[in-house]
């Protein structure tokens, strides 16, 4: 995840489902990032990547398998990534 050029969060695959960082802002912070100013003195940066799976047919015979990922993050109460698909 990266904002105004800098690199908040990187992972290291897309097979984390659930993840969670509370940012506490610094009271003599002079440089702040926007998202973080919502009235609060922590905000919480959350989200994951879930799989997407379907059914399909082989040797005819049904089986699921998963085929995407499916990725959202919120930043405090703004969503900054909804639904982004990474295709297998």
């Amino acid at each position: 995840m990266w904002v105004d050029g800098e690199a908040i969060l990187m992972l290291p695959d897309d097979y984390i489902e659930s993840v969670t960082l509370t940012y506490r802002i610094p009271e003599d912070a002079a440089i702040e990032f926007p998202l973080s100013a919502q009235g609060s003195p922590t905000v919480t940066i959350s989200g994951g990547c879930v799989p997407v799976s379907e059914k399909r047919e082989k040797e005819g015979k049904t089986a699921t398998f998963e085929v995407a990922r499916s990725c959202s993050f919120t930043w405090g109460s703004v969503a900054i990534l909804r639904d982004l698909r990474i295709q297998f």
